[in-house]
């Protein structure tokens, strides 16, 4: 299944979360509100697609604190 393109989209590998992020993907899933529906997300079998307006509306630093870089 494919990932649709919106104004600014964080594309992050699932493989790098599961290997790098503090906690995994379950973690990962609670720390961006993945599953509580609040903001618009998609993924695939290999990829999470964050989604916000502007790139700098990303939680960058949350990331980048957990292992991602």
């Amino acid at each position: 299944m494919p990932v649709y393109v919106h104004l600014s989209n964080l594309l992050i590998r699932k493989d790098a979360i599961e290997k790098k992020y503090k906690g995994g993907i379950p973690q990962f899933r609670l720390d961006c509100e993945l599953d509580t529906g609040r903001f618009h997300f998609q993924e695939d079998a290999m990829l999470f697609c964050l989604v916000t307006m502007n790139y700098d509306q990303h939680d960058y630093d949350n990331l980048t604190a957990n292992g991602l870089h």
